[in-house]
């Protein structure tokens, strides 16, 4: 079975604190709003249903169960997810500037362009009900057995550059300002290896918000598959036995975390770790059910 789908979500309305003592670059905070009126120089909170957010996707699906044991499963999604701020509960956004707020609505933290899965059950064909080896010696070892598993292949998250010259920006977060157009994607990790160009981002001159804008850029996606065998002893006729054997990362691909985002770090643009729990981890464990 196949199936095709849109699927959208459009949200209004939604909660989120925004600092209405904001005021442009270089204003000291004797000089914001609240300040000059009632003296208050720190961030005031106003709290109100007023972002919005929204997400638009193609999903494709497939399920095939064959004749020999072996299932397949799978799914693709095509999407875009944009919103204000990732944050969820007690919401904020960076730039709170009147001028400036439209600069929140970019694609999302958590948006990723492109998912695939493929997973699959296999009955090995080996064993007392199955196609070959129903008897004898060979059969008790390695027949009985079933594999399953998923295949994915995903596209990274966005992010920005961040950082600049020095700026007293009150309700804004300072970003450097975007050199070229294109921004050449040179994809390489480690250490003194670039992932994007470094040179097309510099510091701006003091007092600027700079030109680059929220989650520009998308970091490193992933690909790897998991694998697990399984094998049912029949103790009784409610009891069983299962010894199962895991494979987590089975090809030990590593899994990047995005670069250095900071304009004025040394390490600008170089990827210079993994995510958390991405080297294979394999486990064998054994369980009765009753």
């Amino acid at each position: 079975m196949t199936t095709v789908a849109y699927v959208g979500t459009q949200s209004t309305h939604m909660l989120a604190e925004r600092d209405i003592n904001a005021a442009p670059p270089g204003t000291p905070n004797t000089l914001r709003p609240y300040a000059l009126a009632y003296d208050r120089q720190n961030p005031v909170a106003m709290r109100d249903g007023w972002l919005s957010a929204n997400y638009h996707s193609l999903q494709t699906s497939i399920n095939r169960r064959f004749s020999n044991g072996l299932m397949l499963k799978g799914s693709y999604t095509f999407s875009k997810a944009i919103n204000m701020t990732d944050e969820n509960g007690w919401a904020s956004v960076s730039w709170n500037w009147g001028p400036t707020i439209e600069r929140n609505r970019a694609r999302a933290g958590y948006d990723r362009t492109h998912v695939f899965q493929l997973r699959y059950v296999w009955e090995l064909p080996f064993g007392r009900s199955r196609q070959y080896l129903k008897s004898g010696p060979l059969s008790w070892i390695i027949g009985d057995w079933t594999a399953s598993g998923i295949f994915y292949a995903y596209t990274g998250t966005p992010f920005n550059p961040t950082g600049g010259g020095a700026c007293n920006c009150p309700g804004g977060t300072q970003t450097p300002n975007q050199a070229r157009l294109d921004v050449q994607r040179i994809g390489q990790f480690g250490p003194g290896n670039f992932y994007y160009d470094p040179t097309a981002f510099q510091a701006g001159p003091a007092n600027q918000f700079g030109s680059v804008g929220r989650n520009i850029l998308t970091g490193p996606g992933r690909v790897g598959t998991d694998l697990s065998v399984a094998r049912i002893f029949p103790i009784t006729e409610k009891v069983r036995f299962e010894l199962r054997g895991d494979a987590f990362n089975l090809t030990n691909t590593p899994a990047f975390n995005n670069p250095v985002t900071s304009v004025t770090d040394p390490n600008f643009m170089q990827i210079r770790s993994t995510s958390a729990l991405s080297e294979r981890q394999l486990r064998v464990g054994a369980v009765v059910r009753f």
